[in-house]
């Protein structure tokens, strides 16, 4: 049995589930696709000196093609999605 469910995410979260390999992004068609890195993490250099230091960007892909990135600005409205199985 499978169990699907949303909640709020940080970018922590989002870490966890792409190290863990079940980050999903569902397609139009309703298909969900594993994400998984393109790339390491990227966060700013000197935090203390800029204003806005918890930018960060987690270069991500999904399939053969499709390629996005993850930003600060998309955590309010990035459902991260959980299956849990057996």
């Amino acid at each position: 049995m499978h169990a699907t469910f949303t909640k709020a995410v940080s970018r922590a979260d989002i870490e966890q589930a792409l190290d863990a390999g079940t980050l999903m992004v569902r397609m139009r068609n309703g298909n969900n696709w594993r994400v998984r890195r393109n790339g390491q993490t990227q966060t700013r250099v000197n935090p203390e000196l800029v204003e806005g230091a918890d930018d960060f960007r987690i270069p991500c892909k999904a399939g053969l093609r499709l390629t996005f990135q993850i930003t600060q600005a998309d955590l309010p409205t990035f459902p991260l999605h959980f299956v849990i199985g057996e």
